[in-house]
């Protein structure tokens, strides 16, 4: 595999290197190069070291990637910008808000966990309140804005209040039920895949209901990958 051989040349090449250390740079070097299967490689590895001293160069490819927030589904600058994100939420990393912002339509449910870490985070949460979310993405966000005891929040909760009375009309000895429900889908693990070669990384989505191999998560540690995340 491509990534093994270029291991293998730098830890020749590395000598008297340290282990963590040649790992690290192979992990900047890959971040740093123009191809996006490296730089996918590159994020893949930074992301598990844990490594503090890496945690600047995955800010500034989210700095450089927001031009491909836009990107299709599943080509290369995808499949960078997937493993970008799960690297940064693998390494616990915080990504300023404003970083995060240009991928809020796209990649709304990674975005919304990087968010999660950002203490200054309530406009771009407030914002993305205001946008069509899904019922797992909603409560994540609404949770997150009640843990920074957001006002604007709180108003604007207090505004959408709507009460009303509901009266129900049955005969005596009438013993039949009343019920009613709702129901929804999410892709299944098969359907998220990345490009040919590129690493093995999470795809995240947030739901407000368990299913069997999913992923408890808490607004302030997202550090598992899973295609999907129960909230």
């Amino acid at each position: 595999m491509r990534s093994a051989c270029i291991l293998l040349t730098f830890v020749l090449a590395a000598g008297a290197q340290s282990i963590p250390e040649s790992e690290a740079a192979r992990a900047r070097r890959l971040l740093a190069s123009p191809q996006w299967l490296d730089k996918a490689w590159g994020a893949y590895f930074a992301g598990r070291l844990h490594s503090e001293e890496l945690h600047q160069s995955l800010i500034e490819a989210f700095r450089g990637a927001s031009a491909l927030r836009d990107a299709r589904a599943v080509g290369e600058e995808w499949g960078y910008v997937a493993a970008l994100f799960d690297a940064a939420i693998q390494a616990g990393l915080t990504v300023p808000a404003e970083l995060v912002e240009p991928f809020e339509a796209n990649w709304r449910a990674p975005a919304i966990i990087l968010l999660a870490r950002d203490p200054n985070s309530e406009e771009p949460l407030l914002r993305l309140r205001e946008e069509k979310l899904g019922d797992g993405e909603w409560l994540a966000v609404s949770n997150l804005l009640l843990a920074l005891k957001s006002q604007r929040s709180f108003a604007k909760a207090l505004s959408e209040v709507n009460i009303s009375h509901v009266f129900t009309l049955i005969d005596p000895g009438d013993i039949g039920g009343h019920a009613s429900g709702s129901g929804g889908g999410v892709f299944s693990d098969g359907l998220a895949q990345m490009p040919k070669d590129f690493p093995p990384v999470g795809v995240y989505v947030l739901l407000d209901w368990e299913q069997k191999g999913d992923v408890g998560c808490r607004p302030a540690k997202f550090l598992l990958p899973a295609h999907r995340c129960s909230y």
